[in-house]
């Protein structure tokens, strides 16, 4: 039998309370105060042997050398290079675009020396279709047949091989435009990267075009974001006729007047610089047709300026014949006016 021993028997005199199978207790050695917490008396440890200074001018193994250590003969021959690592890395040639960063894609060069524009959706079905094909309608008039210029679509969220959408074809064939022969395509970086201007339908999708190829932050556009700033772009009315041989270069000159024009024109909501996907009818893909088709006037007119042809403007949507003005009067190229020359 073990007896419990209660924490204040030895103050009040009670016997101990004997508890059958409780622990031994440890006996108390005086008076517990129970407003100060118990200490333990631990043994001091006994001092281990001290080591010795060191005398000044030694070391751990004996006295500091006074003259320069050695160095073994293998660690002094010259390293031998390949002659292919030594020869110096030339210069990047091509368009002297920035080179790419680490996670974007390596931009293809040109394969014509024409101009490449971009139209981005997400499914490559209605809105970036009709904005392929209105850009090629808009050229077909002012230039003709011409290899100076590519026009092609994408989407963000595309299916390779999917036909366009039966009320983008009503549409398209109401307003002159040839819709046939197409078919869906993803978006990739190689179509990013060999564009010299991306018109996305939205913000969502020119962000999505930025994010997967940086270096597009200078050519990616919502469609009326662009048509607002080349438009705001002083001066273009000064500048001549262009030869077509140098359109090319121009347009990606006017690309670049139009990016600096971001910050210095009065600020709307961004959500007016969106084409919203249109409700699956004739009347709705007309109306977001219209609106495509104004932006894409003076998108173009102001790319190309109109030299190449009389100028098309004025016309009633779904009119296939266009109202044409009188070209604007010859001036010398790289003319200029009070804020500098203007796409030279």
């Amino acid at each position: 039998m073990t007896i419990y021993y209660s924490a204040n028997a030895h103050l009040t005199g009670d016997p101990p309370e004997v508890v059958p199978g409780a622990p031994a207790p440890i006996p108390a050695t005086g008076p517990i105060d129970l407003e100060r917490p118990a200490t333990v008396d631990r043994p001091t440890p006994a001092p281990g042997p001290t080591r010795p200074a060191l005398p000044t001018g030694s070391g751990p193994t004996g006295p500091l050398p006074t003259s320069p250590v050695p160095i073994s003969p293998a660690l002094t021959r010259p390293v031998l290079i390949s002659p292919a690592l030594a020869s110096p890395v030339p210069p990047p040639q091509g368009t002297g675009r920035p080179s790419p960063g680490p996670m974007a894609a390596p931009r293809p060069e040109p394969s014509s020396p024409g101009f490449r524009i971009l139209h981005v959706c997400v499914a490559n079905q209605c809105r970036s279709p009709m904005g392929e094909r209105l850009t090629r309608r808009e050229l077909a008039i002012r230039f003709g047949a011409t290899d100076r210029w590519a026009v092609a679509s994408a989407g963000t969220l595309a299916i390779d091989g999917r036909p366009m959408h039966p009320c983008a074809v009503n549409t398209l064939t109401g307003l002159g435009a040839d819709p046939s022969g197409f078919a869906s395509q993803r978006l990739t970086a190689h179509l990013t990267g060999g564009s010299d201007l991306i018109l996305a339908a939205t913000a969502v999708e020119r962000d999505l075009v930025i994010a997967q190829d940086p270096n597009t932050l200078a050519t990616a556009f919502t469609l009326l974001e662009f048509a607002r700033l080349i438009t705001a772009v002083p001066g273009i009315e000064s500048v001549g006729r262009v030869p077509e041989a140098e359109l090319a270069e121009y347009a990606r000159a006017m690309v670049g007047q139009a990016r600096r024009m971001r910050g210095r024109i009065p600020f709307i909501d961004p959500d007016l610089d969106d084409v919203p996907d249109p409700p699956r009818t004739n009347g709705a893909f007309q109306q977001t047709a219209s609106v495509m088709l104004n932006a894409l006037s003076s998108i173009l007119r102001a790319l190309t300026n109109a030299t190449a042809g009389p100028d098309p403007v004025d016309r009633p949507v779904g009119s296939a014949q266009p109202v044409r003005n009188p070209p604007h009067p010859p001036v010398p190229v790289g003319a200029t006016h009070a804020n500098g020359t203007i796409g030279r």
